[in-house]
C-alpha cells in the first residue's frame, strides 16, 4: 500500500509529456535523463523523510520545516513556493483532463471540467488509508494498461532516433518535465503514516521503490507511445495510431485515473500544510484547496506543456534545493559534499534555465 501510494502521486500528469520530451533529445539521451533524475528524487525523498521523522517539535509540512531550519524568511518563501506551486499543478491536472474527458463519452469543455474537478476535490477530505486502498486499486488498473500497450508496441521500431543533436536549450529541455514526472514530495507525510510503528527500514524501501517503479513503468509507457505514435503528440495519446478502440478508450481511462490519483494525495498535502503551517482551520484549508485550482484555471492557465516545465523546472527545482539544505542542518553534514553539492548544482541548472527563458 505504501509503494502504491508513494507511486500513484508520482505518476501522475507528467507521463504524458515524456514521450514528447524524449522524441525531442533522442531515446537514449532520455533514457540517461530519466536514470540520473531517479536517482537524485530517490536521494530528495529519503532526505525529507528524514527531516520529517527526525524533526522535533510538533508535526509540520513543508512550509513549517522551513520555518524551523530558515526562519520566517524560509517560511515564507516555502509558503509561496509550495502552496502556490502545489496550485499550479493541480491546475495542470484540470487542464489535462479537458483532453480526455470527451474520449471516455463524458461532457467537453466547462461542463466537463466542473464534473472532473468536483469527483477530484470530495476525496480530499478523505483519510489517507482510504485514499491509499484507493490508490491502490487504481494503480492496478494503470500499470494493466500500460503493459497492455508495450505489448501491441513490442518488437516494432522507434519513430524517433536514438540519438539526437542538442543544443544548449535542448540540453535543459528535460529538467523541468522530468523534475515534474518524479517528484512525490507530498505523499511522503502518507507514506510515514503508514509506519507509525518505527519500522524505518520498511519507510526507506517503500520511499525507493515507489520512486524507482515510477520510473521503469515511464520507460514501457514512453517505448509503446513512440513505437506506435506517427507523429508523437504533446499528450502523447492523440499521435497514437492503430491501435484497437477499447485499447484507446482504456488509455483515456488510464490518463483521467492517473490525474485523479495525484490530484487527490496533492490536495491532502496542501490542506494538510494550510492547516499546520499556517493555521487555517480544516474547512478553512479545504474550501480554498478545493476553489483556487479551478479560478486559476479560468484565469487563462490553460495551456498543459509550458505549466509542467515551468513548475517543475522552477517550482520544484527550488523545493529540491530547500531540502537538500534542511537536510544538511539537520545532519550537520559539509555543504561541498559530493552528494550536497551535486544536488544543488542540477537544481540551480533547472531554475536558471526556467528564469532565462522568462527573458528570451
Amino acid at each position: 500500500m505504501a509503494v502504491s501510494l508513494m507511486a500513484g502521486v508520482i505518476i501522475g500528469a507528467g507521463i504524458f509529456v515524456l514521450p514528447f520530451i524524449f522524441s525531442k533529445v533522442g531515446f537514449l539521451a532520455g533514457i540517461f535523463y530519466l536514470a540520473v533524475f531517479t536517482l537524485v528524487f530517490i536521494a530528495i525523498h529519503l532526505m525529507y523523510s528524514e527531516i520529517i521523522i527526525k524533526t522535533k517539535g510538533d508535526e509540520h509540512r513543508f512550509a513549517g520545516y522551513a520555518r524551523i531550519y530558515f526562519g520566517k524568511a524560509g517560511y515564507y518563501a516555502a509558503i509561496l513556493m509550495t502552496i502556490a506551486g502545489m496550485f499550479f499543478v493541480l491546475t495542470i491536472y484540470l487542464a489535462l483532463s479537458v483532453s480526455f474527458l470527451p474520449s471516455v463519452g463524458l461532457p467537453a469543455g466547462v461542463i466537463g471540467l466542473i464534473l472532473f474537478w468536483a469527483v477530484s476535490s470530495l476525496p480530499i477530505f478523505f483519510n489517507v488509508k482510504e485514499v491509499a486502498i484507493l490508490e491502490f486499486v487504481s494503480n492496478i488498473a494503470i500499470f494493466g494498461v500500460i503493459f497492455l500497450l508495450f505489448f501491441f508496441a513490442w518488437g516494432k521500431p522507434l519513430n524517433i532516433d536514438f540519438f539526437q543533436p542538442i543544443s544548449f536549450f535542448g540540453f535543459f529541455l528535460p529538467f523541468g518535465a522530468i523534475f515534474f514526472s518524479l517528484a512525490g514530495r507530498s505523499a511522503i507525510p502518507e507514506v510515514i503514516d503508514y509506519f507509525r510503528d518505527g519500522n524505518h527500514f520498511s519507510l526507506r524501501q517503500s520511499i525507493i521503490w515507489g520512486t524507482a517503479v515510477s520510473a521503469v513503468i515511464y520507460v514501457f509507457f514512453i517505448y509503446a507511445v513512440l513505437a506506435l505514435s506517427g507523429a508523437v503528440s504533446e499528450d502523447a495519446i492523440t499521435g497514437l495510431v492503430g491501435l484497437p478502440d477499447y485499447l484507446l478508450l482504456s488509455l483515456a481511462v488510464l490518463a483521467l485515473i492517473n490525474l485523479w490519483n495525484s490530484y487527490i494525495v496533492i490536495g491532502i498535502d496542501v490542506k494538510e500544510s494550510l492547516k499546520k503551517d499556517i493555521g487555517l482551520k480544516v474547512w478553512q484549508a479545504g474550501l480554498i484547496v478545493v476553489v483556487a485550482p479551478l479560478t486559476i484555471y479560468f484565469s487563462g492557465f490553460q495551456d498543459f506543456m509550458p505549466l509542467i516545465n515551468f513548475t517543475g523546472g522552477l517550482f520544484l527545482g527550488l523545493e529540491g534545493i530547500f531540502i537538500v539544505l534542511m537536510w544538511r542542518q539537520l545532519k550537520n553534514a559539509p555543504l561541498f559534499s559530493f552528494k550536497i553539492a551535486s544536488l544543488l548544482i542540477i537544481f540551480s541548472l533547472a531554475i536558471g534555465y526556467q528564469i532565462i527563458l522568462l527573458f528570451i
